[in-house]
């Protein structure tokens, strides 16, 4: 991708691998850590509030 943009949110993550890597991907995880590193950038961003 050329222009490709700075940050992305994957709601549907086994559909968007599916497609990518054109195999049948029957389930991804996100480890906590990533996760709780993803919602303290967004609260950071002030995407979210407490």
């Amino acid at each position: 991708m050329k222009n490709k943009p700075k940050d992305i949110l994957i709601d549907e993550l086994p559909l968007a691998l599916n497609v990518l890597l054109d195999c049948n991907v029957i389930e991804a995880t996100m480890t906590s850590k990533s996760r709780e590193m993803y919602d303290i950038q967004r609260w950071k961003n002030g995407e979210v509030k407490l």
